[in-house]
């Protein structure tokens, strides 16, 4: 029974983790983003793009440290390859989420909310158990 405890409060903690590394990551983001449009003249789409690009290397060497704790530097390139390719597999798959989602006609609030939460909940799996393997 403590084992199990013990499990389930370690991963809520690393989860907490994840939400703090992915608010800052979503700022850092946003800032990129508003800095290239407002500073150096860039078009938004570009200026979305580059800022998704920066925001994802960030989030992966902060995941990688602060969320999962992962001590060696083994394997940062292809983690890095892997994380950044679950990023670009995500974008139509959240997209396809929300689609269903969208056809069990709630209000389009509550369509964003929960689709969001089961993107976050997939992207968290993802990234612990394909990316840096944390079991």
């Amino acid at each position: 029974m403590n084992a199990m405890i013990s499990f389930i409060k370690g991963n809520f903690i690393q989860l907490i983790r994840y939400g703090l590394v992915g608010g800052l990551i979503y700022a850092i983001e946003y800032a990129l983003y508003l800095l290239c449009i407002y500073k150096f003249v860039v078009e938004p789409v570009y200026s979305n793009a580059l800022a998704k690009v920066i925001a994802g290397i960030v989030a992966y060497f902060l995941h990688r440290h602060f969320t999962f704790r992962k001590k060696t530097n083994d394997d940062v390139h292809s983690d890095l390859v892997k994380y950044m390719t679950c990023l670009l597999i995500n974008v139509p798959l959240f997209g396809l989420i929300f689609y269903l989602i969208s056809l069990a006609g709630m209000n389009i609030i509550l369509t964003k909310v929960v689709a969001d939460i089961t993107c976050i909940m997939i992207a968290y799996l993802q990234t612990k158990y394909l990316v840096f393997r944390v079991f």
